[in-house]
Formats: structure tokens, C-alpha cells, sequence
């Protein structure tokens, strides 16, 4: 594995920097990793709670919170977005996952570019939602229709072209309280409070 880049070993295609000289990965490649203590303070090693662990398959459900530009949707375009299932498209990158499926009904046009966060999901004019992920750019001008919750976006990040995908409505607070409740868990300099304080993912 080449030396980190300005402290990351991630891949960056269009550069190619990071990773295994600059590349996607390959089928036979072997990526090292460093070993790491997870042993807290007790001497116990810690352990995520089942509720924290994923098990990925061929489909997900990402929960969104409304955005910007949602009730300039059409409200048949609102129902289309949560009724019907979507696929990851192979040309989705770091930038976004292109979700494949019937076309949302007219997107609002002629919008003022504005910032765009990680998780929103912008809708161009062919009406195909693209989920913005880590390498996303700093401003955008399609209509923004929610944002997915950022406890998902792991989840959407590991899925494989073919990926099944549906939405579901959430709420802001929601998203909030999720998102504190896996920062402090895996934060957590001590491994112990798993064991000493229980975790019941709720």
C-alpha cells in the first residue's frame, strides 16, 4: 500500500492518489492493515453492540429528511421517491451514488447554485436521484429532495452496483439523536463503558 496522502489512505481515481497506486481495487489485491488495541481500561476488550453492527445485503432502506427544494416537488414525484425501488448505477463514485429507476416527475429547473452537504440527494433534470458522498463538491444548482440520515451513509458507501434502494421518511431529529448516540459510542477513548453500561441501539 503507497504512504498516506495528506493523512488519508483513501483512493482518489481522478487523481490517482491514495490506495493501491491510485486504482480502483482489483480482484487478488491485498490491502495491509495496522494492528489496533481495542482493549479499554478493565483489561476487557470491547465489543459492538449488535445493534451498531452491519450485515450487508442486496438491499437497503435509507431513512431522509426533508430538504430545500422538497415542496417545489411535485407531490406525485414526493410519492415517487418513496414508493419505488431504486438500483445503485455502476457510474456512482465517491462523489455519488446514481440511483437508477423510473424518472422523479418534473425536478424544479432554473435554480440558483447553492451549498451542497454530505447525504443530499440531488435530482437533475432527468429526474435520476444522486446521493452526494465524501468527494462531493462544495456547491451545486439541482434541486435538492432530502438529505439521508448520516448514520446510513456507511451503509450506501459499501453498496455494490445492483444494490437495491428504497427511502423512507425520517425526521431531523431523528437523524440528530442517531447520529450523537454512534458518535459517542465509537468515540469513546474507554471500550469498557460497552461492557460496564450496556447498549441497547435504541
Amino acid at each position: 500500500m503507497s504512504d498516506p496522502v495528506w493523512g488519508s489512505r483513501a483512493t482518489t481515481v481522478g487523481e490517482g492518489l491514495g490506495g493501491l497506486n491510485g486504482v480502483p481495487l482489483r480482484s487478488g489485491d491485498v490491502l495491509a492493515v495496522p494492528a489496533y488495541d481495542i482493549t479499554g481500561r478493565d483489561g476487557k476488550h470491547g465489543a459492538v453492540p449488535a445493534a451498531q453492527q452491519r450485515r450487508y445485503g442486496k438491499a437497503l432502506v435509507l431513512r431522509l429528511v426533508p430538504s430545500n427544494q422538497y415542496l417545489q416537488f411535485t407531490a406525485e414525484a414526493r410519492r415517487q421517491l418513496f414508493r419505488q425501488v431504486f438500483q445503485v448505477s455502476p457510474q456512482s463514485d465517491r462523489m455519488g451514488v446514481r440511483l437508477d429507476g423510473e424518472a422523479l416527475e418534473a425536478p424544479p429547473a432554473n435554480m440558483t447554485s447553492e451549498g451542497v452537504a454530505l447525504g443530499v440527494v440531488q435530482v437533475p433534470a432527468g429526474g435520476q436521484p444522486i446521493v452526494l458522498m465524501q468527494d462531493r463538491q462544495t456547491i451545486g444548482g439541482y434541486p435538492k429532495i432530502g438529505h439521508v440520515y448520516t448514520v446510513d451513509l456507511d451503509w450506501l458507501a459499501q453498496a455494490v452496483p445492483g444494490t437495491e434502494i428504497t427511502f423512507e421518511p425520517g425526521t431531523l431529529e431523528e437523524s440528530q439523536a442517531l447520529l450523537l448516540q454512534q458518535r459517542e459510542l465509537f468515540m469513546s477513548r474507554d471500550s469498557s463503558q460497552f461492557h460496564e453500561n450496556g447498549f441497547n441501539g435504541k
